[in-house]
């Protein structure tokens, strides 16, 4: 008796939607990329209860012709690609033809579209199955409105986070999409309340104030990179204004299980599992607390027992004696002492135990090697220094109570997301993420 079966159009679906559908982001993001290719130059994003009640999408663009309207929710119905030569030569933002299909499958979808010539289709489905198609009016353009997502998939909506959560993802995904395409008027709301709008003018910072505020695009520098192969153009901040950035969502609470190879912190709660790493969490909790102190250094000076003694060439010499006041801003007080010597007395009482001469000594270094010193940068690379000296190595085995400690300090910084250097600090797999690597849920 035969074994194998070809998969109903209904469960095919529902097993796509589950690569294409995790969240009502992941509905927004692929409503607003085929808005996108459909050459909208205005899009409305309206959102419910943060997706799960309701999402609208009004776009400007070239429309589906009313032919075309049924076999556009057929899975691998495409427009975009004829043959495997359009492979090589792909332009748009989609083209497998799964995303329509996907999201209708698990929800109730109505789509009203047109391309302006005579009257538009408006057709509903549910659970991906059309239940009135009927004639509406022929504005250019196309309307989704997708409710109830997830109504026939209950073992999905658990995974679902707060409203705050889910809201933070579609912003998230919204604001990317609007900075690659500044040509495009985007708005975002929820319950009636403009979260973003840019004016699709093609300039990349007016998005850029739109998402961060005026004040923070002023101070961001453009970057333009290019090599035979590629061109990067974008907009760059320094550390002090990322730093001005508010996070969507802090670091929530997590309970420690245990420690990987002495370096890094497993954790969890409800959302899932974590991974930290230690060095860096604790790079960015000194960061934090050094790029404060390095601005008050006339506190807390501890003088010394036995004076740190450095010696340095004429022209070295020269270099530090332009920059004694500004080496004094962050904590190194130099004295001449005798031909090519200086001797540091005392130093504030923060930096860090058994490393003072090394610090002192990188400190100069750093001026030495830029000999134009800009005193906020100096303080950035000295706050930076001190973090990396005063923090835990990997292959530390840690103790529960050092582990929950730093993990409590973690969620108090003001980016416990990123090293000073830019690393990664924290790694999320999400509980349905988990569940869908063991194949316990499609």
């Amino acid at each position: 008796m035969a074994k194998i079966i070809q998969l109903s159009d209904d469960l095919s679906n529902k097993i796509a939607a589950g690569e294409v559908v995790e969240r009502p982001a992941s509905v927004v993001k692929e409503l607003v990329e085929n808005a996108i290719d459909a050459k909208s130059t205005v899009i409305e994003i309206d959102v419910e209860e943060a997706g799960l009640s309701s999402i609208r999408i009004i776009d400007n663009g070239v429309g589906i012709d009313a032919e075309d309207c049924k076999l556009a929710f057929q899975r691998h119905a495409t427009s975009k690609i004829k043959d495997e030569n359009d492979l090589f030569r792909v332009r748009t933002l989609g083209f497998r033809g799964e995303a329509l299909p996907s999201i209708a499958s698990v929800s109730h979808l109505e789509m009203k579209t047109s391309t302006g010539e005579g009257a538009g289709t408006h057709l509903a489905l549910q659970g991906g199955k059309i239940i009135s198609e009927k004639k509406t009016s022929g504005r250019r353009g196309t309307e989704i409105v997708v409710t109830n997502l997830f109504y026939n998939t209950p073992a999905r909506l658990k995974y679902m986070k707060t409203v705050h959560t889910e809201l933070g993802n579609i912003s998230d995904v919204v604001n990317r999409i609007a900075l690659a395409h500044p040509e495009v008027s985007i708005r975002l709301r929820h319950q009636g309340k403009v979260l973003l709008q840019t004016n699709g003018n093609g300039d990349v910072r007016h998005v850029l104030a739109a998402i961060y505020g005026t004040a923070v695009a002023k101070k961001m520098l453009p970057l333009h990179v290019q090599s035979l192969d590629f061109e990067v153009k974008g907009y760059i901040s320094l550390p002090e204004v990322t730093e001005t950035i508010p996070e969507n969502e802090r670091v929530p609470v997590m309970y420690p299980i245990g420690q990987m190879h002495g370096t890094y912190i497993l954790a969890q709660n409800e959302r899932g599992l974590y991974i930290i790493d230690q060095h860096a969490a604790q790079e960015r909790i000194k960061y934090e607390y050094y790029r404060e102190k390095v601005g008050e250094i006339k506190q807390e000076v501890q003088e010394m027992l036995v004076p740190l003694t450095f010696h340095y060439s004429k022209n070295d010499m020269l270099i530090i004696e332009e920059h004694k006041d500004i080496l004094a801003k962050v904590g190194v007080f130099l004295e001449p002492f005798g031909s090519g010597s200086y001797i540091v007395r005392s130093h504030p009482q923060w930096f860090p135990k058994g490393e003072e001469a090394e610090l002192i000594e990188e400190i100069i270094e750093q001026v030495l090697d830029e000999k134009r010193v800009d005193i906020k940068k100096l303080r950035e690379e000295a706050a930076i220094m001190m973090s990396c000296k005063g923090s835990i190595k990997a292959n530390r085995h840690l103790r529960h109570d050092e582990i929950k400690a730093l993990l409590d300090e973690l969620r108090q910084t003001k980016d416990p997301f990123t090293c000073p250097h830019g690393r990664p600090i924290i790694i999320h797999h999400s509980t349905y993420e988990m569940e869908k690597m063991f194949k316990r849920v499609m």
